[in-house]
């Protein structure tokens, strides 16, 4: 990940690992970084592969609750709460 130099934005790489792009993710713990972390997931959805805005957030918020799905709960419940995302097949588990 890297930020443009001229300001805040964040840019994720085109190509990059399934790792690489949401294990950052795992590691967030405040909302304001969660935010600023799922717009740069958003921005290279649609700048790289065409989607809009709101097929970028969907997909994202399936990508981030599958990945979550399979870390520890601690995590998890986490990421869930700050992305408002849940496993895309299980539903959202919050206990």
């Amino acid at each position: 990940m890297t930020h443009d130099g001229g300001g805040d934005a964040m840019m994720i790489p085109k190509a990059i690992t399934i790792r690489d792009c949401y294990e950052p993710a795992m590691k967030i713990r405040n909302q304001a970084k969660a935010r600023e972390y799922f717009e740069a997931l958003v921005q290279r959805d649609m700048v790289h592969f065409g989607k809009t805005r709101l097929e970028a957030e969907a997909m994202e918020r399936n990508n981030l609750g599958y990945y979550a799905g399979h870390c520890d709960r601690e995590t998890r419940v986490r990421v869930e709460k700050l992305f408002l995302c849940a496993p895309p097949v299980a539903g959202g588990r919050t206990e």
